[in-house]
């Protein structure tokens, strides 16, 4: 899941949250991490195993209260103890895109996936992967 209420519209950095999507983040050259917070009472296999992800990709992994991690997510009862911050790579707003597009670049075909007044976050990971496949 993901929430970015308190960033600019196009903005690239967004908080998800959740176990898998937070282990899919910490997996994907495209996302850059920038922080993990992990809620103290994630089990404890679950919290080695992202710390492990983390120490792999030199992320910092905090262990803290729960109240720490819904700061972050803004969901207390769907982040599953578990948030990140991160920057997604290769994110341009619409009128940026159309505006570089020049010469061949303009002619050629191109894949654009664009998400506008999604109220439902858990749409957003199901959108990526259909669209991935």
């Amino acid at each position: 899941m993901t929430h970015s209420q308190r960033k600019p519209r196009g903005s690239p950095e967004v908080a998800v949250f959740g176990r898998r999507i937070v282990r899919e983040a910490l997996a994907h050259d495209a996302v850059d991490v920038l922080g993990v917070r992990v809620g103290r009472v994630v089990p404890a296999g679950v919290r080695r195993a992202i710390h492990q992800l983390c120490r792999e990709r030199e992320v910092a992994c905090e262990v803290v209260d729960m109240p720490l991690v819904t700061e972050w997510s803004h969901e207390p009862k769907h982040d599953q103890g578990v948030a990140a911050r991160v920057r997604l790579r290769r994110v341009t707003a619409a009128e940026d895109y159309a505006a570089s597009l020049h010469g061949r670049a303009a002619k050629a075909p191109a894949r654009v996936l664009a998400l506008d007044a999604i109220t439902n976050p858990q749409n957003v990971g199901m959108i990526v992967r259909s669209a991935e496949a």
